[in-house]
């Protein structure tokens, strides 16, 4: 009885001090929250304005020198935001939770990355392959932020 309370209460200790480790201050807490509130919106319409980018293109609203502009832009701003998130997943500020969360929205800007670079890619040679490759691309976006964002 006597080992099963010892062995109990060093599992106890080691619960509670792993716990400890991997508490945030309120400070680094906010902030972290902070950043997926703003990567989640940043998914969202940036998922949107690519989408409305190449509908406008469609409608020829917009040149094909004007929508590819655009979508370099946000292709751009993805992977800014992509490259921030991977320093911030590499900094050893976050728990092991988060560090999986994280990566999931830098998987989502990746594959954002994909889409913007495959419409890019349409419009400046016409081929189906890259029309294609936008088509896969939008639908894998859409359900990775859906999940990522609980929206379905």
């Amino acid at each position: 009885m006597n080992k099963f309370l010892t062995t109990l209460l060093a599992v106890l200790l080691l619960v509670s001090f792993s716990s400890a480790l991997y508490a945030y201050d309120d400070d680094t807490e906010v902030l972290l929250e902070t950043i997926g509130a703003l990567s989640a919106q940043d998914l969202y319409l940036t998922y949107s304005s690519i989408g409305s980018t190449i509908d406008a293109w469609c409608f020829e609203a917009y040149t094909d020198e004007e929508t590819v502009d655009m979508l370099l832009e946000f292709v751009s701003m993805c992977e800014a935001v992509s490259d921030q998130l991977t320093i911030l997943l590499h900094s050893d500020i976050m728990n092991s939770e988060d560090i999986a969360f994280v990566s999931e929205i830098v998987d989502a800007f990746g594959i954002l990355i994909d889409e913007g670079e495959a419409a890019i890619n349409f419009i400046e040679t016409g081929e189906e392959s890259y029309l294609d490759r936008f088509e896969v691309k939008r639908n894998k976006a859409w359900d990775k932020i859906a999940d990522l964002l609980d929206l379905e």
